[in-house]
């Protein structure tokens, strides 16, 4: 059982979340996202919560579960918050 999968996603007031015709889409203040859903796999919506559900119990659709949750949240996270790398510079460059 995927751990990661388990979990519930919590929606901000500020994201909109909707399933059709097994594609998730995601839009907020930072934009719009949507991805299609594995066929193992499906969502349930309630309120500002979203859970992954797992329809296959093998090899495939124990991984698809895992992998969709992580993929809603950082799609969630995307049109909420945005994405951010903080880069480091070490050195000063390339020398023969």
């Amino acid at each position: 059982m995927s751990r990661i999968g388990k979990r519930p996603i919590q929606i901000p007031d500020k994201v909109k979340v909707r399933m059709e015709s097994g594609r998730i889409f995601a839009e907020g203040p930072k934009g719009k996202l949507d991805w299609v859903l594995p066929s193992s796999v499906e969502i349930q919506i309630n309120g500002a919560e979203l859970k992954v559900k797992r329809l296959k119990d093998d090899k495939l659709g124990n991984t698809n579960h895992g992998l969709a949750r992580a993929y809603i949240n950082n799609m969630i996270k995307g049109v909420s918050e945005g994405y951010t790398k903080l880069m480091e510079i070490h050195g000063v460059g390339y020398r023969a």
